[in-house]
């Protein structure tokens, strides 16, 4: 769906909530659109892809770990 929608990059944190997708973009799709962009808490994630969004005017996807990665994203 990412490479549907356009997205050019994920920033995320790694972790086990969403293994799957991480391992979809890296083994199936080459981590090529979208790329991988690793962040080391999920606050920097929100930050990365808000930024690119204001700068280039496109969208960029932001992966969150459930519940307290998504407090923390909202705290951007």
């Amino acid at each position: 769906m990412l490479r549907r929608l356009d997205i050019p990059y994920i920033a995320l944190e790694p972790g086990a909530s969403f293994r799957g997708l991480h391992d979809s973009i890296v083994n199936y799709l080459g981590n090529e659109r979208p790329a991988m962009i690793l962040a080391n808490h999920e606050e920097v994630a929100v930050a990365i892809a808000h930024g690119y969004a204001k700068v280039t005017g496109r969208a960029m996807a932001a992966a969150v770990h459930s519940s307290v990665g998504l407090m923390h994203a909202t705290m951007t």
